[in-house]
């Protein structure tokens, strides 16, 4: 599954469901945006997912950008929202709202989105892991007397791409 996929979930979930299941699925959605969406090198605020305005077919992510002159000195802030909306050939296809600037900070943000939405979540965001599952998964083949074909096979149904 993509992280795209994840958030678009997770919104459904706070929006959908009673309040125990809204509240961890909030969370998650909180430790998901810190994990796999940008912070930091311009990003300073970080980033936050409308709950209330996001739809099932229309996610709606909130940013800000601090530019830099030439010198390397904080010259000022645009806010953007990158709305996300299903599409069928692509997975995902987003937009990029917001100011742009003489340097073409949009399509930068759109890059770095790009990116960071089309990565694959796999159900942890813990290192130690997500290398404990792809161990187990691997053992268990060679144990098997597996071909390379069933090993690739078996990590993608897990959510790991070799």
């Amino acid at each position: 599954m993509k992280v795209y996929q994840r958030i678009a979930q997770l919104v459904c979930n706070v929006q959908q469901c009673k309040e125990e299941w809204s509240t961890k699925a909030a969370e998650e959605l909180d430790e998901l945006v810190l994990e796999f969406l940008p912070h930091g090198s311009g990003f300073d605020s970080g980033c936050e997912v409308d709950i209330l305005d996001s739809k099932p077919n229309r996610v709606i992510i909130h940013t800000s950008y601090h530019h830099m002159d030439e010198w390397g000195s904080y010259c000022g802030w645009t806010d953007h929202d990158i709305i996300l909306q299903p599409d069928l050939r692509n997975g995902f296809d987003f937009r990029v709202t917001g100011r742009n600037t003489r340097d073409d900070i949009k399509s930068y943000i759109g890059e770095i989105f790009q990116e960071c939405l089309d990565q694959y979540w796999n159900g942890s965001n813990d290192t130690a892991s997500h290398m404990r599952n792809l161990a187990q998964i691997t053992a268990r083949f060679l144990l098997k007397d597996a071909t390379w074909a069933d090993l690739k096979t078996a990590s993608r149904e897990a959510g790991y791409y070799l």
